[in-house]
C-alpha cells in the first residue's frame, strides 16, 4: 500500500500542512464541522469531525481504498481465500463473529464447527468472569466490551505541554475502515476491521 500512487499523494497532503494543522483552527474555520465529518449506521454515530482531517483528506483516502483494492480483499477474505501471504492461509476474523453459522470454506471444508466448539470451551470461562468481577463501585458488570484501537494514534503536540488539548490524529488504516463505512460499504468495513484489528 505505502509503494501506490495514492499513498505518495496522501503523504503530500501531509507534508504540505495537514502535519501541522491544529483542531482548533479547523472548527474555527467550520463550526459546523460535525455535519460534514459525522455518519450514523442504524443506532451507531460515528462522530469524526475531532479528527484532523479535511474534505481532501478523505477523497485521497477513498483513492487509496480503491488502488489499494481492499473491498476486492474484504470479498477474498469472506471466501476463504488465503490472503494472509506471509502464512499463507486464510484469514478467518469472520469465522469468529458468524452468528448466523454460515458455512465458511477453506480448501473445501467448513471450519465452522471447529470455531463453535471452541467457543463453547470459552462460554463458561466468559459467565463466570462476569459474574464474579465487579467494577470500581463494586458492582457486577453487566457484559463485557472490547473496542479494538490498536489502528488509532494519538500525538500529543507541544501544544498540549501548555495544557491545550493533544492532537488526536489516526492512521491511514482507522481512515480507510472509516470511509469503508461513510461511503456504505458496511459489508466491507465489518471484514476490515476483522483484518485491521489483527495487525
Amino acid at each position: 500500500m505505502a509503494g501506490t500512487e495514492a499513498w505518495s499523494k496522501l503523504q503530500q497532503h501531509y507534508d504540505a500542512g495537514m502535519k501541522t494543522q491544529k483542531m482548533r483552527d479547523l472548527f474555527s474555520k467550520d463550526s459546523d464541522r460535525f455535519k460534514s465529518f459525522s455518519a450514523t449506521f442504524e443506532d451507531v454515530l460515528l462522530d469524526y469531525s475531532k479528527n484532523i482531517v479535511t474534505e481532501e483528506t478523505m477523497t485521497l483516502l477513498s483513492k487509496l481504498i480503491d488502488e489499494a483494492q481492499v473491498k476486492e480483499m474484504a470479498k477474498a477474505m469472506f471466501a476463504g481465500e488465503k490472503i494472509n501471504l506471509t502464512e499463507d492461509r486464510a484469514v478467518l476474523h469472520v469465522a469468529l463473529r458468524n452468528r448466523a453459522n454460515t458455512p465458511i470454506l477453506v480448501d473445501g471444508v467448513d471450519v465452522m464447527p471447529e470455531v463453535n466448539g471452541v467457543l463453547a470451551k470459552l462460554e463458561p470461562f466468559v459467565n463466570k468472569a462476569l459474574a464474579e468481577t465487579t467494577a470500581c463501585c463494586s458492582k457486577h458488570m453487566p457484559a463485557a466490551h472490547a473496542l479494538g484501537a490498536r489502528s488509532v494514534a494519538w500525538r500529543r503536540s507541544s501544544a498540549s505541554v501548555r495544557g491545550d488539548a493533544p492532537d488526536q490524529r489516526l492512521t491511514t488504516t482507522t481512515l480507510i475502515l472509516l470511509l469503508l463505512l461513510l461511503t456504505n460499504h458496511h459489508h466491507y468495513y465489518t471484514a476490515a476491521c476483522f483484518c485491521s484489528t489483527s495487525r
